[in-house]
Formats: C-alpha cells, structure tokens, sequence
C-alpha cells in the first residue's frame, strides 16, 4: 500500500521540482521508500512513496520502470502469484516477488485488458515510453482512490491524495464545488466522481483513462452486470456463501508482514477475525471504547469473545474527549475534503495505535451492504411484503427500538414523495441545500423495489464514501486495510442471492448469520447492531461544548453562507438544553459534527465559497 503522484503534459517538466515535496505531504502513505521518475521525452513525470508489504527489497521500489513501461500504483494484487505464470511463458524475466512487477508485466504484455484478471485492491498511472500514453486506472472495487485534475496550462495532475495536487500548482484556487457541497449538506455524502474542490474529480471504480498527448479516452472494466439468480436450497445457499466468504478471507491474507483484525463487536468483523484465524496464527486484534454509563457504547464484551476464541490477544483502546480535541484538526485534514460521519472520529483513533505493531489490517466493511444489515432494509422489507398485513404487524411489533425511526422514515417518504427515499436529509433549509435536490437521486435504482433500490444505494453510494474514508484514516497512520467482504467474486455472489433469501422473515443479515454460525461465539448472532457509534452527541452537549461552541461560532464567512451565526447558536444551545429521542438526537449531533468539519476544512485548506 503506497501513495503515488504524477503530472503529464508538454509542459510536465514545469513542475518536475514540485513532485518530491508532494511525495512528502503524502509520505504518511508510503514511509519505507520513495522515488520520481522523469521521461525522457519531458512529457510524465511521477512520484510514489511506499509502504512495504510484498517483496520488502529494493527490488520493489517504485516507480518501477522495464523494458520501456513503468508503472506507478497502489493496492495489493492478492491473484498475481497465479498470474505470473503465463507471464512467465511469455518471456518475461521477474527480478522481484512483488505483485507491482506482475502488474507492470501484465499491462507490458497484454496491455489495460489485463485489468480484467486481477483481483485486489489497486490504482495507478502506467507510462508507456515508445507511444508517449499515460495510462490511469482505478480498481472496481473503488476502495483505493486516484484524484485528477486538469491545470491552466492543460497539465494533468493525479494523486492518491488532493493535498498531493495542491501541492504541485500553488496557485490552484480552492473553490468550494457547490453542487458537491449541498450534496453533501443534505446527505454527508456524494457521488463517487465529485469532490468539493472545484476543478479536482475522481476516477470512478473501475474506470481507466488513456492521454495521448493532446486526447484521452476512457473505459471501465468489471463493472456489475445483471446475472441469473441463484437456484438453491437454503443449507446450499449457506454452506456456499461460507464458502465464497472464507476464500476470499483466505486471499486477503497474503503479506509479508504480520496481520492484523478490527473487531468492532459486530457479525462482519467477527466473521472475517474467525475465519482469518483458520489460515494464520499470528493475528492481532484491536477495538475501541468509550467510558460511557450506557453500555451502547462499549462493545468489549462481544470483541473479548472473538479475540478468546482465536486465541488472540485483544487491544483495547479507550477514546476520549480529549482525545477529539487534539485530533479533530487532524482527522479533518488527512481526509482532505468532509465526507461521511461522525464515526470518522473513532476509526482514525484505533488505526492511530493499531499502527504501532501492525502494517495489515482486515476490517468487515461490505458486510451490511451485500447482505442487508441496516435498519432501513428491514422497513424496505415491510413495504414491499404489504403494510397492514396480520403477518407485517407482527413483526412491526418485534422491531428494535433504532429501527423504528427508519421504518416511519421510508414510510413518510413514500406516502409524501411518492417515492423510494434512501437517506435522510440532515442540512434542509440552508441556502445551498434546497428542497427537491437531484444531484444524489441521479446515481439512485429508479426501481419500485424498495430493496431493490435501497440495495444498490449502499453498494454505490453509501459504502463508497466509507470506503473513501477507510483509505485515507488508515493511510495516515501508514496502515493498510483490507476487506475480505468486500471482493469481486463475493460481491458477484452475494447479488445473485434473492433479497428475501438474505434477511429470512425480515430479520437483518439473516443470511449472513446463519453463515457465521458455528464459526464467532453464538453470543453475537443476537446481539443487536450497533456500528462502532461514538457518544459525540453527549459530549457536545458537556465535555465538547466549549470546543464546539468555539469553533461553530467563530468568525466563518464560510460557516455564514451554510448557517447564519444566529441559527448556528441556536441549534448548538437547543442541543445542550433539550435533548430529543436518540434518533433525533443523533441527526442533530450530525449537524454540529458536519458544522465542525466544515470550519476546519474551510481554515486548514483556505477554502472559498461564492
């Protein structure tokens, strides 16, 4: 896992100089090595710095140039052992063990084509030294990311992270793109392509760039496609889901360093430690805690039982207040733009110490996503089985407590928009976020399957953004995070499955639990989700209400143009003086959490906003 930067274009050379800085701001991504490359025809230039993982020697380093090619990437190829074979047949000499030479064999020999066969977590920039191409691509998976931007003088700029791109042209205006930014304002998230930088976009899973000289094309490759259903009985369709699962879990184990597992308490991380422990011995497991009167926020108990069954010792980190308050800044600025929620917060602190003994790390993400683990799949489920049935009300009657806003939620969406609503509205009278909003419906299923649609909401827009968030929280402490739930084949799998099939008589993740089953402590197939929440929404109102009466009330042309100053106290002393049921109380928290990142964005990268 590195970090790479590069620009290309006749004028390349023009900011030749500036690429070994911009490999420091991002060294945090890559601090075991780092290199430039500088064409001999003065049309690319490219930096990458290098976390070592496969192949620790020299013979690794990158950019990495042969016969004529050189390639500049980041991820892991967990397949490239198996495709070297045929590269070896075709003449290819292999001076190291590295999946980055399997990479830059494949594209030299097969050229973009051989994208289709790896299988991993992967983007980069390849260089083609005889035609003068520059070839950038994003793996399908969209877990690792590759910024672009277009400079005044047609020079293109690309890098794993924006501050890359802002290092290499100082006079780059940062101008907030405002469309992105009430995207972002209703939904705390946005499409995969925007960023809230104007001018700096992103490549989409999947897609791969060519430029030649003065043109480029553009293609995707592996992208998800309609496949017949799965025809299977029920004990079939679990024992091969456990299959699918532990093979891919197996995969994301290649490493020439010590590995190590988030358990969050849930069924997904559980499921992935467990099954990881099969095939190695030395796993390390880590999770995070609040000191808290309400157990909701301490999931010890279950992490305690996975870690004992391994065998693994368990750290335990304990998050503070404090702990928020000198690392807020932090965490704001390695993100690089605000994107997601509040959990931000408590991911980046356990990655911080878990990167003082490990450089691997597998995480359960893509769980929820592929087999209908959140709230608002259970209310989908009651929508489309029929709302007043004997059999509906019943189960209604059995619903957790933190699934009920959801179920009243979809069904005031549907009563009132006459439509499928996915994500509630956070920021709805601001003057950029307007009522009737399209940007994000525009990436949404137009389906009149509730779960239809809700299911591809989280595969294409919700989990993206976590996945966005996941690179650059563990990048900053030098980690890198796999996801084992998360993979090609799985998901292939996973999306022939029948949406009823997945949650058996409404209940989440049924499917998913009968898989893990026998494999984590029984203990965690009832215990009910909770997602790693943080307790932000109480310390605003006590431990962090001086920091965040300071910050969202401070000085802000930025914060006046989302919030008047006036609305802004209001909202931060109504929190502090009435609290609301949990579900309101959250959303609310959500706007200060969203106020706070906007302010030190806004400061940190001299953001502008017409």
């Amino acid at each position: 896992m590195c970090g790479l930067v590069g620009v290309y274009g006749p004028n390349a050379f023009k900011y030749k100089h500036r690429i070994h800085s911009a490999n420091q701001v991002i060294k945090h991504r890559g601090p075991d090595g780092d290199g430039v490359y500088q064409s001999d025809d003065e049309l690319c230039v490219m930096g990458h710095v290098r976390l070592a993982i496969l192949d620790l020697s020299e013979a690794a380093a990158q950019p990495m140039k042969k016969a004529g090619s050189v390639l500049s990437y980041n991820g892991e190829i967990y397949n490239h052992s198996s495709l070297r074979q045929s590269l070896e047949q075709n003449n290819w000499h292999f001076t190291s063990t590295s999946d980055t030479e399997t990479l830059l064999a494949g594209l030299s020999i097969e050229g973009v084509g051989f994208l289709e066969k790896a299988r991993g977590m992967f983007a980069g920039a390849w260089y083609q030294e005889a035609t003068k191409t520059l070839t950038l691509f994003r793996d399908p998976l969209g877990i690792k990311p590759l910024y672009i931007a277009k400079l005044a003088d047609s020079t293109i700029v690309f890098a794993s992270e924006i501050k890359a791109i802002l290092a290499i042209d100082d006079t780059f205006s940062c101008s907030v793109q405002t469309e992105t930014l009430q995207c972002y304002l209703t939904y705390e998230n946005y499409p995969q392509s925007n960023t809230m930088i104007q001018g700096i976009e992103c490549l989409l899973p999947g897609e791969v760039r060519c430029y030649q000289q003065s043109t480029h094309t553009q293609h995707y490759f592996n992208q998800p496609e309609p496949l017949s259903p799965l025809n299977l009985s029920y004990q079939e369709l679990v024992t091969q889901t456990r299959d699918v699962i532990e093979r891919s879990v197996k995969n994301h184990l290649l490493s020439d360093v010590g590995i190590g597992v988030y358990l969050s308490g849930g069924v997904d991380s559980s499921l992935v430690a467990c099954m990881a422990a099969r095939h190695t011995s030395d796993l390390a497991s880590y999770t995070g805690y609040f000191v808290d009167s309400d157990s909701y926020y301490d999931e010890r108990k279950y992490s305690r039982l996975v870690a004992e069954q391994i065998g693994s010792p368990l750290n335990e980190i304990e998050i503070t207040a404090n702990d928020f308050i000198s690392h807020f800044d932090a965490i704001i600025y390695h993100q690089g733009q605000p994107r997601m929620g509040m959990g931000v917060f408590s991911q980046y602190m356990v990655a911080r110490m878990a990167s003082q003994e490990r450089k691997v790390f597998l995480a359960g993400h893509g769980g929820d996503e592929l087999f209908a683990g959140y709230p608002l799949f259970k209310a989908a489920w009651l929508m489309e089985k029929g709302w007043i049935t004997k059999k509906c009300w019943s189960i209604l009657s059995k619903m957790k407590k933190n699934e009920l806003p959801w179920f009243v939620y979809l069904f005031m969406a549907r009563a009132i928009q006459k439509k499928t609503a996915f994500a509630p509205s956070i920021f709805t009278s601001t003057a950029l976020s307007k009522e009737g909003n399209g940007l994000f419906d525009s990436f949404m299923s137009r389906s009149n399957k509730p779960l239809e649609a809700i299911q591809n909401y989280y595969q294409t827009i919700y989990l993206p953004g976590l996945l966005l968030i996941e690179d650059t929280l563990s990048m900053a402490h030098s980690l890198e995070t796999r996801l084992p739930l998360w993979d090609l084949d799985l998901i292939r799998w996973a999306n022939r499955i029948n949406m009823q099939d997945k949650m058996p008589s409404g209940q989440l993740k049924g499917l998913l639990r009968h898989v893990a089953k026998g494999v984590i402590p029984d203990a965690l197939l009832s215990a009910p989700k909770r997602g790693f929440p943080t307790p932000l929404r109480k310390w605003f109102r006590k431990s962090l209400f001086t920091f965040a009466k300071e910050r969202i009330l401070s000085e802000s042309p930025f914060l006046d143009v989302i919030m008047p100053h006036k609305e802004r106290e209001k909202l931060l002393y109504s929190h502090r003086k009435q609290p609301l049921p949990f579900a309101f109380d959250e959303r609310r928290a959500h706007r200060l959490w969203m106020l706070l990142c906007l302010e030190s964005w806004s400061r940190q990268y001299r953001m502008t906003i017409a």
